[in-house]
């Protein structure tokens, strides 16, 4: 099977050979794309039984979410590992940095979203709030907060999608494995874009970023520039 490498906390990823680049929304300007209906198809299967299959899955939007800087994202109750609830107005008052990423434990071979939260750790080192949020249920959220051994993170479950979509927009994660040949199936597993909001002490968003390749296209092998995430906070 082909593998898929990172490179170790690094700025540019080699995903099976192909060099991508990624952009910040806050210098290019990223053309606004029709955001389909958001749907479910219902299961088939015996209520008894509650079978979970990729009929359920919602529709990717493949954007970048509704929200851009200047707006305010509004006040939201997620469920993080260990069950506890976060709530963006817990932080009223403070600047907070969400930090979206497509899932937890992704990628055995190259730790990009373990790479993203680690560097995470110089802003909560600073006081500054952080709550990572995927679509992982509340006990991968709970295991995945244990192997980041950072106790100021809290990682969320977004189920639905409800912060998700308007901040930084979905992608279809599935289809990406299986484009490179790493998986065969998949297609129809819809996840987070990686992204980066920072907000001010009034939940407004004062910077965006959103991992992109050259052509404006979803593409989980970035992790955000800290040095723009930290100018701007204000460090």
């Amino acid at each position: 099977m082909p593998s898929l490498s990172i490179g170790r906390c690094g700025a540019r990823v080699d995903y099976h050979g192909s060099h991508v680049a990624a952009v910040s929304l806050r210098h290019s300007p990223i053309a606004r794309r029709n955001r389909p209906t958001h749907h479910t198809r219902a299961s088939k299967a015996s209520p008894r039984h509650n079978v979970v299959s990729m009929s359920n899955q919602p529709t990717p939007t493949n954007d970048t979410g509704k929200l851009n800087v200047g707006d305010t994202v509004p006040d939201f109750d997620l469920i993080a590992g260990g069950f506890t609830n976060v709530k963006l107005s817990d932080y009223k008052g403070k600047k907070v940095v969400l930090a979206f990423f497509p899932n937890c434990f992704s990628g055995a071979s190259d730790d990009g979203c373990q790479c993203q939260m680690e560097e995470l750790k110089e802003l909560t080192d600073a006081d500054i709030p952080v709550i990572g949020i995927s679509r992982d249920q509340p006990f991968a959220q709970k295991a995945w907060m244990d192997k980041i051994g950072n106790p100021a993170l809290k990682t969320c479950c977004d189920w639905n999608m409800k912060v998700i979509e308007p901040c930084v927009g979905s992608f279809d994660f599935g289809a990406f494995f299986d484009g490179l040949g790493i998986t065969k199936g998949f297609t129809g597993f819809v996840a987070s874009n990686r992204g980066c909001l920072v907000l001010d002490e009034d939940a407004k968003i004062i910077y965006k970023w959103i991992a992109l390749d050259d052509a404006g296209k979803s593409h989980p092998g970035f992790i955000p520039p800290m040095a723009e995430v930290k100018t701007a906070l204000g460090l």
